[in-house]
Order: structure tokens, then sequence, then C-alpha cells
């Protein structure tokens, strides 16, 4: 998981991500939010 070594290797707990991985950390929760609604079975946005 390069993502998490790379965020593990650069940033406190607590502190804000760099920009560099703004897009990588986007599509991630966007990944788990799906996820989460698939198997909720929600389907739309709050």
């Amino acid at each position: 998981p390069p993502l998490a070594r790379a965020l593990h290797a650069t940033v406190q707990i607590d502190e804000e991500i760099t920009p560099e991985h703004y897009k990588a950390v986007a599509e991630v929760i966007g990944y788990v939010m799906r996820l989460k609604a698939k198997i909720t079975g929600g389907g739309g946005r709050r």
C-alpha cells in the first residue's frame, strides 16, 4: 500500500495531509462511502 506508507512517513496524527496526497485520499474516502452505501442499502448523498 504505497499511499499508506507515504502518509505514515509524512503525516502525524491530527495533522493535515499534504496537497500531493489529496486526490488519492479523496479516492479512498469515495470508495469507502460507496461501499458503506452498498452495504447499508443507502443510495443517495446526505
